[in-house]
């Protein structure tokens, strides 16, 4: 299986199912799953970012996407590494 499998697999289930899948990950693994989850949230903000009520700022929210993104990117060559 591989990452976007198991991060679709991960997100699919719920509460006790969901840990008891990220406890059969190896520590990369979990670490990329949860940089894509905090990706996910973080795009979701964006979505329903309001200007007229900022809770928080939009180039604050695009940033912590990018910097998450190049997580995310380092991550995955360092398991495509491992799994070679």
């Amino acid at each position: 299986m591989n990452l976007q499998q198991k991060y679709e697999q991960a997100m699919s289930a719920k509460g006790e199912a969901m840990l008891q899948i990220l406890a059969n990950l190896t520590s990369a693994e979990q670490k990329y799953i949860n940089a894509k989850i905090i990706v996910q949230y973080l795009e979701e903000d964006l979505e329903r970012y309001n200007p007229d009520h900022p809770w928080r700022d939009a180039l604050y929210i695009k940033k912590q996407i990018y910097d998450w993104t190049e997580i995310i990117q380092q991550l995955e060559s360092q398991l495509h590494l491992a799994q070679c």
